[in-house]
Order: structure tokens, then sequence, then C-alpha cells
């Protein structure tokens, strides 16, 4: 732990100081504070109810380091140097962990990285995951492809299965292809080799485009496939969704309908606030779309997104969602409100309500509120 904290002191301390090894580092960093008010976030599925009330306080310190040196060579890397919710005791979240850390070399026309790397591809289909991988990219102005190696999981397991090395690999590959101004299309490929005993090897992807200036309206459409492999199910699971979304001065629409069938779930940062969308809010029995309370469930969703700029500070969204599940129907009625305070600060305010209307389980509404404080510097 001294090194750890040695080392974070001694980066914040360097700064944007030059030196023979590197040609620059680069220092910045967000905090958070935010308290939240939910009730019934368990939509009344344990017996007892383990929190129909959970008001709290949460707070977050990061630091990220970009370093370069005149050759071209790379680092970055984030240090999480304080989270943990306020309970008047010992906080055992609150500790020095290294979000992700990784390194990158250019190679002629392409760059070699390799690392505790952030993978994005589609926030409907993989997002805002940081795996152990290595991966060849190759940029320009309107072309990004990858190629991966994930290790999704190294062995651990018994003496025994050492013989068999019981690993879990990814091979993967990305295009994000631009044509012009008017369209864009993104694809994600990938093969799970799965040497475990569980043997769910098998392929799983995405396409996507986007067409942001289709006359009046932006427009995007997207489709995922998994294998029945990937899924553990009986039947490769499939799921797509199209978007439109329009301008009108300082309001805006945008319109989002899908499905998800045979065991595909979204990402849980695709959707809205209180389904889907990796919002502060979110409950766990509707984190993804696609899933209610984490199990696979036969989808079919619809949303409209309300917006209005108040003023250069000031803007305001609402969201009314309907999803029909196998199980349940919901109803989503939130709103999210931001004031820029000044630049780097900003205060949230989240607001959301969840209806649910079961078969098979009796449910209780939850309602969510977040306060939220950030600042980027």
């Amino acid at each position: 732990m001294k090194k750890v904290l040695a080392t974070a002191a001694g980066l914040m301390l360097v700064g944007t100081m030059v030196s023979t090894a590197a040609a620059k580092i680069d220092l910045t960093g967000s905090a958070r504070l935010r308290g939240y008010v939910e009730r019934n976030y368990d939509a009344g599925l344990t017996n007892p109810r383990t929190n129909e009330i959970d008001d709290k306080i949460h707070t977050r310190f990061r630091v990220k380091i970009k370093a370069s040196t005149e050759s071209g060579v790379y680092g970055e890397a984030q240090i999480k140097l304080s989270e943990g919710t306020m309970d008047g005791g010992a906080n055992t979240d609150n500790a020095i962990t290294g979000d992700y850390g990784y390194l990158g070399v250019p190679l002629g026309p392409v760059t070699l990285e390799g690392g505790h790397k952030p993978i994005d591809a589609t926030p409907f289909f993989f997002y805002d995951r940081s795996s152990d991988v290595v991966l060849l990219k190759y940029v320009n102005d309107m072309t990004l492809a990858q190629v991966f190696y994930i290790k999704a999981q190294e062995y651990a397991g018994t003496a025994a299965d050492l013989i068999d090395d019981e690993d879990i690999n990814i091979y993967a590959a990305y295009l994000n292809q631009k044509f012009g101004a008017d369209m864009a299309l993104t694809a994600f490929v990938w093969y799970l080799s799965d040497e475990t005993n569980s043997d769910n090897s098998g392929f799983a992807g995405t396409i996507k485009f986007d067409a942001p200036n289709a006359g009046p309206v932006a427009l995007t459409a997207e489709f995922a496939y998994t294998s029945e492999e990937v899924t553990a199910g009986p039947d490769a699971g499939f799921g797509g969704y199209v978007q439109g979304a329009m301008n009108f001065g300082a309001a805006s629409v945008l319109v989002n309908v899908g499905a998800t069938v045979d065991g595909y779930v979204a990402d849980d940062d695709f959707g809205f606030i209180m389904i889907g969308g990796a919002s502060s809010i979110t409950p766990a029995v509707t984190e993804q779309v696609g899933a209610i309370n984490g199990a696979a469930q036969d989808t079919v969703w619809g949303g409209a997104t309300f917006g209005y700029k108040i003023s250069d500070k000031m803007s305001v969204k609402g969201n009314l969602v309907y999803v029909d599940a196998d199980i349940v129907t919901a109803f989503e009625a939130s709103a999210k409100f931001t004031y820029v305070i000044v630049d780097g600060a900003k205060f949230t305010t989240d607001l959301g309500y969840l209806m649910l209307d079961a078969d098979s389980f009796d449910t209780e509404d939850p309602f969510g509120a977040a306060f939220t404080l950030s600042v980027s510097f």
C-alpha cells in the first residue's frame, strides 16, 4: 500500500513536467458527490424485502494519467483514489485501486497496445468494459480498425485441471468506417474459446449503421447476434433496434424501438434511466434491456426521450418507456436535470418511477432519485 501511495503522490507531483524518459505527462481526473433516495429497489422480489427504503451518500475520486515519449510510445492509466458510501463506520470500499493501465507502441501504419484496457464496441452489445487485452489498430480520418486478443479468464482450478489449461480467450475484430458526413458503419465480431468444462465456445457480433444527416432526422439501427453456445441456451440469441432523433431549436426528441429474443441481453449501458442505460438510479431488476432480475427475457420495447435546453447552463430531458417481456410489463417515467455551475463543475438531478405488472410474482414499484455534484479537472 505504501508503494501505491508513493507512486500516486509522485505522479501528481510530476504533473506535466518533461523528463528524459517522457516527453509529456498529463494528469486529469474527476470527483463526484452523490446522494440517493431509493424506494422498493428490489421490486418486491425478496422476502423479506431487503431495500424497501435505501437513502445514502456516495463519493468517488479518480485520477487519469497519460504519458508519451518523443518517439510516440505512450501509456494511459486510471487510478481510483477513493470510492465509498458514507455509512458512519469503517468503509471497506474506500481503497486505492487501478481501474486500467496499458501502453501503446507505434509500428509503422499500425499501433500495438497491451494491458488492462477499456473496450467500447457499442452500448447495445459490449461497452465500457476493461479487459486484459493485446491489440493491433489502424487509424485514419475515416477508419478505425482493430484486432484483439482478450484474456477473459486465466486458469484457476485444481491441479488436475492444469493439463487442460482451463482458460477462456476471446478473439475479436472491430471496424468503424465513416462514409463522409452522412453515414458510418460499426461492426464488432468475436469468437469465444472456452476451454473450461462448460465449453461455451461460440460466435457473437453486432453491426450498427448511423446516418446522422438523413434529412432532418438522425437515424441509427443495430442488429446483434450471439450463438447458442455463448448464451448457454437452446437457440441463438438476436437483438436489434431502430432509433430516430430530431432537433427543433432548443427542443429535441428521440424515439427508440426494438426487441431481444432467445437469450440475447443488451449491455447495461444501453437504455434509458430506470430501464437500462447504466443510470445512477437504474434498479437491478431492469438493469439490462432484455432481462428481468438478471434472467434473459424475450422483450419488446418502445421509448421516447424529450429534451429542452433552457439556457447555456441548464437543460432537462424526460423519458417515457414501455417494455413487454415474458413475465412482466414495465413502464418508465423519468427525467434528468443538468445545471452547469462553472466550467468543470455541474449539478445533476435524476428522477425515475418504474411501474411493474408481473404474472408470476407480486411487485413493488421502484422510485429513485439521485442528486450529483461532479467535478472534472
